[in-house]
């Protein structure tokens, strides 16, 4: 047995006597990067149900003192396979390809109505927003939201760009 861990061990035994002699007796100094101290804090975070490194930290410094404890105690917590897979995140899936292909604004755009701005005192209005899904928005002002104003709406919008290639709205039953 080497003398780390013959130190280690007998720091760990004196912890069943009294707390009358002093602070180090009472409050052992374990090595942060020893073998022992890393089963110790694993131990204590099983014993508190996969806590967190505040409350395992706070439960270790109940008994012991171990220099470097935050640190310690955050490695043997991202080691322990059930809290790693508790709080995984799932894979991020690929991106569209209209959002990645280069093209030109509003060749793929999206449509939506704002809420009714007032025009005039006695007059309300909505605004369709036509929104390129990369960089742009184009608003338009449309007196009531029938079918024909939408359509005009939107004919004047291509007049002043292109016909984009698609047009996703979340009002498909609307027109």
């Amino acid at each position: 047995m080497t003398k780390q861990k013959a130190l280690v061990l007998f720091l760990i035994t004196l912890r069943q006597i009294p707390c009358t002699v002093n602070f180090i007796i009472c409050f052992p100094l374990l090595q942060s990067d020893h073998e022992i101290t890393r089963d110790l804090i694993f131990r204590c975070h099983l014993r508190q149900l996969h806590a967190g490194v505040a409350q395992t930290l706070a439960t270790l410094r109940q008994r012991y003192s171990i220099p470097q404890g935050r640190s310690c105690v955050r490695h043997v917590i991202r080691s322990c396979f059930q809290c790693r897979w508790a709080t995984a995140r799932p894979l991020q899936p690929k991106m569209a390809e209209d959002w990645t292909t280069p093209t030109p604004a509003f060749a793929h755009m999206g449509m939506d109505f704002a809420g009714p701005p007032f025009a005039r005192v006695t007059k309300k209005t909505t605004t369709p927003r036509f929104v390129c899904l990369i960089t742009s928005v184009h608003l338009e002002l449309v007196p009531e939201m029938s079918t024909v104003d939408v359509m005009q709406a939107l004919r004047r919008f291509m007049a002043r760009r292109d016909r984009p290639a698609t047009i996703q709205t979340g009002n498909f039953r609307s027109f």
